[in-house]
């Protein structure tokens, strides 16, 4: 369910994608802390309205971390695009099109179990609910994979997200995310998860199925 400007409202949601691997995919057969993701469809249904909608439309999301040591000083690297709902400026019913790409860097902290990174992004938005047509801006995520015992992968992350371009918005926001998963066998899935940023936040439990 999600809470919005003071409302409760419950949703229930159904995504499709063609290709899976992401970062809180089991790692078994792929790069370990990499995603390729492309494309997928997130349809989200209010059973408070009785209305399905598109919550979010995935073209491609790629994401590989490489933890640096004194001998590996590789940068680690994100790009993604996609068509979205904001949630950072009241309109809950708006899509915009973004692109983010940029680097950071990724170490393992004290064990190869948690591997923290930051990365610095750069962040294009374009769609009619934007008073210009379009915002752009950095983007800072901090955020780290913990791998604590096999099948489970916990993920918290914060983004600090400005806006350059809206001189009648928030310059800047912040977004803090938690993702968890369980593999609960080779093509079964359990997900926990939880965001916020102002005015709102969002708790969801997923049963994903790969085939």
């Amino acid at each position: 369910f999600e809470t919005y400007l003071g409302s409760r409202r419950y949703f229930q949601e159904l995504r499709f994608k063609f290709a899976f691997h992401d970062l809180l995919n089991d790692d078994t057969g792929y790069i370990k802390n990499s995603q390729i993701d492309f494309p997928a469809l997130t349809l989200r249904y209010l059973p408070a309205e009785g209305r399905l909608r598109v919550e979010q439309l995935d073209g491609i999301a790629i994401t590989s971390l490489f933890p640096m040591d004194f001998l590996e000083k590789r940068l680690s690297w994100r790009a993604a695009l996609d068509y979205y709902t904001p949630r950072d400026f009241g309109c809950d019913g708006c899509h915009l099109f973004r692109f983010e790409a940029g680097a950071g860097a990724t170490v393992e902290v004290f064990t190869p179990a948690v591997s923290a990174y930051v990365l610095g992004l750069g962040d294009i938005e374009a769609g009619n609910a934007l008073h210009k047509g379009f915002r752009w801006g950095p983007k800072l995520q901090a955020a780290a994979i913990v791998h604590p015992f096999a099948r489970f992968k916990s993920q918290p992350s914060y983004s600090l997200v400005a806006d350059l371009g809206q001189s009648d918005r928030r310059h800047a926001y912040g977004v803090f995310e938690w993702n968890n998963s369980y593999a609960l066998a080779r093509n079964w899935e359990l997900r926990a998860g939880f965001r916020a940023l102002t005015d709102f936040h969002e708790e969801k439990v997923t049963l994903n199925f790969y085939f």
